[in-house]
């Protein structure tokens, strides 16, 4: 009961002030500035007992209060468990990665993760994801394993979008494919074929 109270608060919490109408993340302002996760909001998240602020990394003060609570309201709409693969890093990712910090263009917070989600099928939280207009970089990751077998996953990131979000998907040799929406929905569900098929 305790949990689908807190759940139930969080999405009025990230309607009215994480994301509300006519949000920057939909018009696409210019300059944005993340703010930081208080522990207060870290109280909220892990009431909900989606997340805990251990599961982001061991710098979870350098990742952005809008992400985790907006990836915490795709896993409250989804109702999937999500493992979250990385969010704030020092190395790993390309030079301009939003992984990392950028006081120098005003990013003072990591505003991308890298998660899956645990059931469920890639076409529907793809769905959901371009339902919520807010991740400005969408990609998929069809080939990501856990444990020996396929846990495609997700990067999604707050770049700022004036139009349709950066979307891309990633080949088994590496390769980065840029992409639009019904492309990638193509990917998604042919790579739920994949899962099925691997599984049996």
């Amino acid at each position: 009961m305790c949990q689908v109270f807190f759940s139930v608060l969080f999405g009025v919490v990230w309607r009215c002030f994480v994301h509300p109408p006519g949000s920057i993340f939909k018009t696409g302002c210019n300059v944005v500035r993340m703010a930081q996760c208080t522990s207060k909001d870290w109280q909220i998240v892990e009431a909900t007992e989606y997340f805990k602020r251990s599961e982001w990394g061991p710098r979870p003060d350098k990742v952005a209060r809008e992400l985790v609570f907006s990836v915490l309201e795709l896993r409250r709409r989804l109702d999937l468990p999500c493992i979250i693969h990385e969010s704030y890093a020092e190395t790993g990712h390309s030079s301009q990665s939003r992984h990392y910090t950028d006081p120098a263009r005003g990013r003072y917070q990591a505003d991308a993760v890298d998660l899956h989600f645990r059931g469920g099928s890639l076409a529907r939280q793809l769905e959901v994801i371009f339902d919520m207009e807010v991740f400005g970089g969408v990609g998929l990751y069809p080939f990501w394993q856990s444990r020996g077998r396929l846990a495609p996953g997700w990067h999604l990131d707050l770049r700022l979008r004036r139009h349709d979000p950066v979307l891309w998907w990633r080949r088994h040799s590496g390769e980065y494919v840029y992409t639009d929406q019904k492309k990638l929905f193509d990917v998604a569900r042919a790579s739920d074929l994949l899962v099925v098929w691997e599984a049996k």
